[in-house]
């Protein structure tokens, strides 16, 4: 835990010097530059905390972030904020790493949710493979409680909004001095993008890796993949 803390403590620092430059140049090149990084990095730190491997599971992990997060950020930058110029760092940076920091959680549970509930079953799969049926037919079932898991941790927090916690974009806006009404209205944008990219990721990633366990005959290659 102290390690943890020195090192977000660090980061967070030098995020703070960095984006002070930044913002002072204002470059769309450089903004863009950062969105990229960030999604690199998301996908690599999914990458290094799962624990099963396949293939291409690093493709497919940057893959589905990408397009997950990516498209969600686009539409909140062009269809909601509308700020001139679109590429204005004081929006795009923080509205990225919310995005990309919540994808990237539903990414790893939803992975991580899927492969251990086909290990679990691997003998019921293999029966309705021989009786017929396709890979995902066979899957459906691990393929749906998979998609629900990577939801749980913006269920719950939700549920708690305006009861038990304000959440930190809301209380943020407050504190400088936005009236409440508009806070919570940008809040909820928030989260409805927020969610939004968790299923386009969470679903890229098991559409993904569920051809992955398979032969292009159907056949189940590996219901339990290497350890890293």
């Amino acid at each position: 835990m102290i390690i943890s803390l020195i090192r977000m403590s660090v980061q967070l620092i030098a995020a703070g010097i960095v984006l002070q430059v930044v913002f002072d140049i204002s470059a769309w090149y450089i903004v863009i530059g950062i969105v990229i990084y960030m999604l690199i990095m998301a996908s690599h730190i999914v990458f290094s905390r799962v624990h099963a491997r396949t293939p291409h599971l690093q493709r497919n992990i940057l893959i589905s972030v990408v397009f997950g997060s990516g498209s969600v950020l686009v539409f909140i930058v062009i269809a909601i904020v509308g700020q001139e110029p679109w590429y204005d760092p004081h929006y795009i940076i923080p509205l990225g790493g919310m995005i990309i920091g919540n994808a990237m959680n539903g990414c790893a549970l939803a992975f991580e949710r899927f492969h251990s509930s086909i290990q679990k079953e691997k003998k019921k799969i293999l029966t309705l493979l021989a009786l017929g049926a396709t890979y995902q037919e066979a899957t459906s079932s691990n393929f749906k409680e998979a998609f629900k898991a990577s939801f749980l941790p913006q269920l719950i927090t939700m549920s708690a909004m305006g009861i038990v916690a304000l959440p930190g974009m809301m209380t943020g806006q407050i504190l400088s001095g936005t009236e409440p009404l508009v806070a919570i209205k940008y809040q909820i944008s928030i989260m409805i993008c927020i969610v939004s990219s968790n299923a386009l990721v969470a679903y890229s990633i098991l559409y993904l890796e569920n051809k992955e366990l398979f032969t292009s005959f159907h056949q189940l290659i590996s219901s339990e993949p290497k350890k890293s």
